[in-house]
């Protein structure tokens, strides 16, 4: 990674910001925020009035959780974008999602609604309505019923019965307390989350049928069929502290090894293992995307829980908020190779 930003920042000298914008969106879609942010503070402090570098500015504050930061840069790249073009889009975007988890949804829903109205392209435009969906701002939730506990603001399609609302709402009220308890989360707003009793108008309004969560505006959906932790928004927040480069394995495996429904993990590995091609867990995490997520809950989640029982509180933080395989070795140092050859064996990889 140290080379690709050296390269990068090199670019920037002898480049324009547009001929390294696309291995900038690499950086910021990895969640490698850190490295986003230096290289677009190199072009910016060179060309103080170039809108997009300002832009990425203001969303990596965003995805860090410095908000009065995040919405200075934004503001500040509508103002240089006189052309309204795809980075006005984005900044509206991004102050829709920080109005919104500030509790202020018809300012996020009017921002949400400007960037449909600029220059868009079809890709943005449906991004847009889709957080519209997704943060609860459309018509088709006007039915609904809402339950305000303290941390959590439980959202029922109509139809849902009262004795499937009371189970959801103890069964999440119980995991917030044992997860708040180890994570100590810092949560902006409340945590919303939507119960479809009918999963095809899940699919059909949120393009999914099954369980959904936006850690960053602590949003989650899933249908009543389906099996929902809040795990995920929790860990995201944990400390206090937004994530700093996320990963699906990581993401995945650590929200089914604190997901206190889950109490025996381990056999549930053991049974995936039996029924995919593996031999070795390191294999997984350097290509989740080649896996089902139902084998990563389960074969993700137990090593995840392996390495946090062989971990200080420290070496927990640090694989929580940056969850790459990198990070892991480096974390762990020679010990992780014999962690995991362990791991292996105990499931059945060969």
């Amino acid at each position: 990674m140290r080379t690709i930003l050296s390269t990068i920042l090199l670019l920037l000298t002898f480049s324009s910001f547009a001929q390294v914008h696309e291995e900038i969106t690499a950086l910021f879609q990895s969640y490698n925020f850190d490295s986003t942010m230096k290289v677009s503070r190199a072009y910016l402090s060179k060309n103080p009035g170039d809108a997009c570098a300002c832009s990425f500015v203001g969303e990596v504050y965003f995805e860090w959780g410095q908000y009065d930061s995040a919405v200075y840069y934004l503001q500040k790249t509508l103002q240089l974008d006189k052309e309204n073009t795809l980075t006005s889009c984005w900044a509206h975007i991004f102050l829709g999602r920080y109005y919104f988890v500030k509790g202020n949804s018809a300012k996020a829903r009017e921002e949400l609604e400007a960037s449909i109205n600029k220059k868009a392209t079809e890709k943005m435009k449906e991004f847009s309505r889709y957080l519209v969906k997704v943060m609860g701002l459309d018509k088709c939730y006007d039915r609904w019923d809402i339950v305000e506990h303290d941390h959590i603001r439980y959202h029922f399609q109509d139809g849902v019965e009262e004795l499937r609302k009371a189970s959801f709402i103890k069964l999440q009220e119980e995991q917030f307390k044992v997860l708040t308890d180890i994570f100590k989360p810092g949560l902006s707003k409340k945590i919303d989350l939507f119960l479809w009793n009918n999963g095809d108008e899940e699919k059909k309004e949120i393009s999914t049928s099954r369980s959904l969560v936006r850690s960053d505006i602590l949003v989650g959906h899933t249908s009543i069929n389906s099996v929902y932790s809040i795990s995920q928004c929790i860990q995201y927040w944990s400390w206090g502290l937004p994530l700093k480069i996320g990963d699906r394995f990581g993401s995945i495996g650590l929200s089914s090894a604190f997901d206190t429904r889950n109490s025996d993990i381990n056999e549930g590995a053991k049974k995936t293992a039996k029924g995919i091609y593996l031999k070795d867990v390191r294999t997984m995490w350097a290509a989740p995307e080649v896996y089902a997520e139902d084998a990563l809950y389960n074969i993700a989640g137990a090593f995840m829980l392996y390495l946090v029982k062989h971990s200080s509180e420290e070496q927990v933080k640090s694989i929580v908020k940056n969850q790459t395989l990198a990070n892991a070795r480096l974390v762990y140092g020679d010990k992780f190779d014999t962690y995991a050859a362990d791991f292996n064996k105990s499931i059945g990889l060969q």
